[in-house]
């Protein structure tokens, strides 16, 4: 099955074509052109800031542990009538297991109250949000983590906030904001504040997330 291109939600039926790719509906084909429209950033201010929020600390639990972006998934079912989506989280393993834990509750209670569709999709969701379950904790940032990232420098740039601070607004639940990086000036290519070695055209540090002047 194919997954919206800007939210990730699993596309059973229908779906929106847009530019090559597909959404799961109009609304998310209009979030990404808007977002295709944003000031452009670098790969590697993309890198630098989607590492300095996978160093933590957890915007769910304020503990200071590895972040990134996880998924759980959840089917409704009334009688002939059910609805399923991806839930984004932006959050540590432990608080992203107790969400998909949530969603797989959800799955096998309310999702099988439908037919057909529920009796078809609710095993399949249980499955995923199994498989979610068991997965281990994320040694690097991943893809979708880099993607907000990108989204939150767009944001900051148009706004002139920190992009650190700034939430990525089409995530579907909006964790809390994470604290500001302190500017620190980078000297001969190193970071000014852990000594990282920089790359070339680089605003911030990939290691500690410091804003270089």
């Amino acid at each position: 099955m194919a997954q919206c291109a800007n939210c990730g939600t699993t596309i059973v039926f229908g779906g929106v074509q847009q530019d090559g790719q597909r959404y799961c509906k109009a609304k998310c084909a209009e979030k990404a052109a808007a977002r295709a429209a944003l000031m452009p950033v670098s790969d590697a201010d993309v890198s630098a800031v989607a590492a300095a929020i996978a160093n933590g600390p957890c915007p769910k639990c304020g503990a200071s542990a590895r972040v990134d972006v996880y998924q759980s998934f959840e089917v409704l079912s009334v009688l002939v009538i059910t609805t399923w989506s991806t839930k984004t989280h932006l959050a540590c393993r432990t608080c992203a297991r107790k969400q998909q834990a949530l969603s797989l509750m959800k799955c096998m209670l309310l999702g099988w109250w439908g037919f057909p569709f529920g009796l078809i999709i609710t095993p399949f969701y249980i499955t995923k949000n199994i498989a979610a379950l068991m997965e281990g904790e994320r040694e690097t940032p991943t893809t979708s983590l880099h993607f907000a990232a990108r989204e939150a420098l767009q944001s900051g740039a148009m706004s002139g906030a920190s992009p650190v601070e700034d939430v990525p607004s089409f995530w579907p639940e909006a964790p809390v904001p994470l604290p500001p990086v302190a500017p620190v000036l980078a000297t001969t290519g190193y970071c000014g504040h852990c000594g990282n070695a920089l790359p070339m055209g680089a605003r911030f540090c990939g290691t500690c997330g410091t804003a270089l002047a």
